[in-house]
């Protein structure tokens, strides 16, 4: 919309359109939007699918699971590790908001001790000095082909 009021100020569709015109221009370039968008939404709707969840076709973890790969490793550290446990997260998208346990993401610290680093225990070493008890990472299948 605010796109067709700039048109209108700038005079693309002022003084030298009619009215009737003028009002099937906009009329038209409205339902074109409005179609653009429904296109989106159903796309959105087919790819995300909702009702699979929302009817109790699939559960909550289930629905997730299809989305965010990493879920399955939060879900496993949030049943099997102890309630102190400091988890470094490797490549996960960020999405602490999954975990029950304390977790930081950061792949610049762990890319900046991997370059100092003579061997794996350097990095281990690290990343236990800072309090860190766990690594979680998540690798898709995609990768492997």
């Amino acid at each position: 919309m605010i796109g067709l009021y700039r048109l209108r100020k700038t005079g693309v569709l002022g003084t030298k359109l009619s009215g009737p015109v003028r009002t099937a221009l906009v009329f038209a370039t409205v339902v074109v939007m409005l179609g653009l968008n429904t296109v989106y939404v159903a796309e959105r709707f087919n790819k995300d699918r909702p009702l699979d969840y929302l009817s109790g076709k699939l559960t909550r973890d289930e629905y997730i699971q299809l989305f965010r790969p990493e879920y399955a490793t939060f879900q496993f550290a949030n049943e099997h590790l102890a309630e102190n446990s400091k988890i470094f997260g490797l490549f996960m998208g960020g999405r602490g908001y999954y975990s029950d346990r304390f977790i930081a993401f950061s792949d610049s610290l762990f890319h900046r001790v991997a370059r100092h680093a003579e061997s794996g225990k350097d990095v281990a070493k690290t990343l236990t000095n800072k309090g860190f008890t766990h690594i979680c990472s998540v690798f898709p299948a995609s990768i492997y082909g």
